[in-house]
């Protein structure tokens, strides 16, 4: 398995910043104003159109009262971390950011290992999460859309981390 370091231009996109938990003290400092009217309404609508249409939704708002908002300011600062996701075809990327299955089988894990004490070595560890997996895998019932053209795509973006099936 290759390091994450090897693709560090997307190691880091940060994909909802909306719901960056680091502003939420700011957010409730700030109050209810300017809610129905945030820039990342915009940046959200343009995510599915490419990074030119995303950076012009930026650049719009540059010279409203919205540009002090934090959303805006989130959005401006960590512009860098959300271009490379960009850069991918929209099928690529519904898969990319669709991280709540992700998140459950996350959680499913910890479940898991929660009331367990130490294990005697990686292998009895690895072994449980195999068994876990198998037993998940069961409840899947729904496939991802497209999956053969995902699956070509992710094959030209990461030659070098898939093999050819």
């Amino acid at each position: 398995m290759k390091p994450r370091t090897s693709l560090p231009q997307i190691d880091r996109a940060d994909l909802h910043r909306a719901h960056d938990p680091q502003l939420a003290p700011l957010r409730q400092r700030q109050g209810p104003q300017g809610r129905c009217q945030r820039p990342q309404a915009d940046l959200h609508r343009s995510k599915s159109r490419g990074r030119g249409a995303c950076s012009r939704a930026l650049r719009s708002q540059v010279g409203t009262p919205l540009r002090n908002d934090l959303h805006f300011l989130a959005w401006r600062t960590n512009w860098e971390r959300v271009v490379p996701f960009l850069d991918f075809p929209p099928e690529l990327r519904r898969v990319i950011y669709t991280t709540k299955q992700i998140e459950a089988l996350n959680s499913s894990f910890g479940k898991l290992l929660q009331y367990r004490g130490h294990f005697p070595d990686d292998k009895s560890l690895t072994k449980l999460l195999y068994l876990a997996l198998r037993r998940f895998e069961k409840k899947w019932s729904r496939s991802i859309r497209n999956w053969s053209e995902v699956l070509g795509q992710l094959a030209i973006f990461f030659k070098d981390r898939i093999s050819a099936l």
